[in-house]
């Protein structure tokens, strides 16, 4: 009875464990977005339009990929652009 009782437990906190992981993931998606909006933007100097097109672009390209993943890609571009 003790040993089914502890494996349950057991089991309980690993779930426990990767729910928490999952939330955290999670929560963390809009600020990391934010963080490369910001980026981006200080790229272009500000320009919104200018990022709104690069932004579009990889949209274009990748229509399936989250938002963040387009940012990422307007930023590596540029920067690879500039050397």
């Amino acid at each position: 009875m003790t040993e089914t009782f502890f494996f349950w437990a057991l089991i309980c906190v690993v779930l426990l464990l990767i729910a928490g992981i999952i939330i955290r993931r999670r929560q963390k998606g809009p600020a990391k977005e934010k963080e490369l909006e910001r980026t981006l933007l200080s790229m272009v100097s500000g320009r919104r339009d200018v990022a709104q097109r690069l932004i579009r672009l990889e949209q274009d390209k990748n229509p399936d990929q989250p938002r963040a993943w387009h940012l990422q890609r307007a930023i590596d571009s540029l920067k690879r652009d500039r050397r």
